[in-house]
C-alpha cells in the first residue's frame, strides 16, 4: 500500500482525542529564568526579596517615633537657667520674693535642679535635688518645708511633682513650657503652709 500523507488522516473529533494531538511547547531559550524558590521562599538577593526589603525599609521610616525615643535624641527644653517675672506672677497669701532663679542640668542619668531665692525680708536659700522623670521618691536639700520630690513627665513640655515632708505629702507642683521654649509656668499648690502660687520664669537666652 502506498504511503499516506499526514495531511490526508482525519482529525480527531472529540475532546479526548484532541488532547491526544496536544504538543508542548519546547522552552525559549530567550525567557529570563524566575528565581528558584525554598522552604524559605525565593532565592536571597533575588529580585523579589529586594523589593521587599524596601517595601519593610519605608515602612519603617513611616512609623512614628515614641515620646521616649525623643526624649532621648532632643534636649529637654527645661534645661537651662529660668529667672522670676515677679509682675506676671501671683502669690496667695504672699508677700512674693524680690527675685528667684531656677536652674537646670543634666547630670548623670537625670536632672539637676538648683532654686536659688531671695525672700522679701531679705533671707536666701538654696534648695537643690537630682531626680529623673520615673515617679520614685528623690532627696530635697536646702529646704525647711520640702525634703522629697517624685517628677512625672506628662508630656515634653508639662511636669507634675509631688512634694512631701517627713514622710507625709503636703503640695503638688506643676511646670508647663511654652511652645517657643521661653516663658514657664509653675503652679504651687501646698496644704502645709497652705499656698496657692503662679509663677511666671522668662528662660535666659544661651
Amino acid at each position: 500500500m502506498a504511503a499516506r500523507s499526514i495531511l490526508e488522516f482525519p482529525m480527531p473529533k472529540s475532546r479526548a482525542q484532541e488532547d491526544l494531538f496536544v504538543v508542548a511547547a519546547p522552552p525559549r531559550s530567550d525567557r529570563t529564568p524566575r528565581p528558584p524558590f525554598t522552604a524559605e521562599g525565593p532565592q536571597k538577593g533575588g529580585p523579589v526579596m529586594k523589593h521587599m526589603a524596601l517595601v519593610v525599609f519605608s515602612t519603617l521610616l513611616a512609623l512614628p517615633v515614641p515620646a521616649s525615643a525623643q526624649g532621648v535624641s532632643g534636649e529637654d527644653p527645661l534645661l537651662g537657667t529660668w529667672r522670676l517675672n515677679v509682675s506676671q506672677s501671683r502669690y496667695r497669701p504672699g508677700p512674693p520674693p524680690k527675685s528667684q532663679t531656677r536652674t537646670y542640668e543634666k547630670y548623670r542619668d537625670g536632672i539637676k535642679a538648683t532654686v536659688r531665692t531671695v525672700y522679701a525680708d531679705g533671707r536666701s536659700t538654696t534648695v537643690q535635688s537630682v531626680y529623673d522623670y520615673d515617679k520614685q521618691e528623690h532627696p530635697v536639700t536646702g529646704s525647711e518645708e520640702v525634703d522629697v520630690i517624685v517628677v512625672t513627665r506628662v508630656d515634653a513640655r508639662t511636669h507634675e511633682a509631688t512634694l512631701s515632708h517627713a514622710g507625709r505629702e503636703i503640695g503638688t507642683l506643676r511646670r508647663v513650657i511654652s511652645g517657643d521654649g521661653k516663658k514657664m509656668t509653675v503652679s504651687d499648690l501646698r496644704r502645709i503652709p497652705p499656698t496657692d502660687n503662679v509663677e511666671v520664669y522668662d528662660k535666659d537666652e544661651q
